[in-house]
């Protein structure tokens, strides 16, 4: 059984390679890789509220992918990710922007925020390296003001299921590795009932759930990905904090 917490040091390391490296395309879990662009991001922002004057916490920011997608929805945003090399590049690529922040943290430790200090929580594709997500459920609902909205994306647990010999079946639990060449990070597989009921349990009423279909533009990009596309890969959801 792999340790979570020799998981979660591989993963950031993991991260830290990646932010160094910079790669592009399928090299890398940012910037234009397909399955981001015209898959789980269209999907992810089409959840998300009115975000004019929003505090919204970006958890997992990576890069800052999303960063200025947000601002120009005249957003506030910090942004939180486990790889200081990741949260260095967010950095410099908004040291103009008096409305962005970002800071290094571990989403499986205590967030060094106030309660209510966001309106809005954001985590695209980052809590699939979570070992136990009701804790960090937890952690978002003591941020978020009351009424405010989480949306989140994972990769589908179907997906896990298809793709890795390690999850034997679909309904138990399992690590597997994920690598872009010399970086190495690990993700979850869990059932759907098991990231719903996590979310219920940590206080929030589940407003939507959505396991999209790619765009178009998405079989331009990556045609061998098509046809294993035609079952779900991502699961997208919005849930209020009651």
């Amino acid at each position: 059984m792999t340790d979570p917490d020799d998981a979660r040091g591989e993963t950031a390391r993991g991260y830290d390679a990646l932010a160094e490296r910079d790669g592009d395309g399928w090299e890398s879990p940012w910037h234009d890789n397909p399955l981001q662009r015209h898959y789980s991001w269209p999907a992810t922002k089409a959840m998300l509220p009115e975000l004019a004057d929003r505090r919204v916490l970006d958890a997992g920011c990576g890069v800052g992918d999303h960063v200025e997608w947000l601002l120009d929805r005249g957003a506030t945003v910090v942004g939180v990710d486990a790889s200081e090399a990741a949260v260095d590049r967010a950095r410099s690529r908004f040291d103009d922007a008096a409305a962005a922040a970002f800071r290094r943290a571990d989403l499986t430790e205590p967030l060094a925020f106030d309660g209510g200090a966001f309106d809005v929580v954001l985590s695209h594709l980052v809590l699939d390296h979570v070992a136990e997500l009701r804790p960090v459920f937890e952690e978002f609902r003591r941020v978020l003001s009351d009424g405010g909205a989480l949306v989140f994306a994972v990769v589908h647990p179907m997906q896990y299921y298809e793709e890795y010999d390690a999850v034997e079946t679909y309904y138990d639990a399992a690590a597997v590795e994920v690598g872009w060449d010399d970086a190495t990070v690990t993700s979850h597989h869990r059932p759907v009932g098991e990231i719903l009921n996590a979310l219920v349990g940590a206080g929030f009423r589940l407003d939507e759930v959505a396991e999209p279909r790619p765009r178009e533009e998405y079989l331009d990009h990556a045609p061998e990905r098509w046809s294993p596309a035609e079952r779900p890969q991502i699961l997208c959801v919005r849930a209020r904090a009651d």
